[in-house]
């Protein structure tokens, strides 16, 4: 059983200065969806999010997003958006 998971984003759709994802969906070996107990806890990302740069510091699109089963959507409330350096 995994304990950790790393996903290392080589790319954007696009942007050369931000990625950003809407969600991902873990399963266990059943097909279960699996989920978090405290996301806030559990899930990081280098860099973190957009509030990481000079004036950001309350923007909603957060890692902890990646992991609140609305996936579907452009809503800035349950995505996660920040900057992207390539390499």
């Amino acid at each position: 059983r995994g304990q950790n998971l790393e996903i290392t984003i080589l790319s954007t759709w696009g942007d050369r200065h931000y990625v950003g994802l809407a969600g991902i969906e873990i399963f266990d070996q059943y097909g279960n969806l699996l989920t978090l107990h405290d996301p806030y806890t559990q899930i990081e990302a280098s860099p973190s999010s957009v509030n990481e740069l000079e004036g950001y510091g309350s923007d909603p699109r957060t890692v902890d997003k990646l992991m609140d089963g609305v996936n579907d959507t452009c809503d800035d409330l349950h995505v996660w958006l920040a900057p992207f350096t390539s390499g």
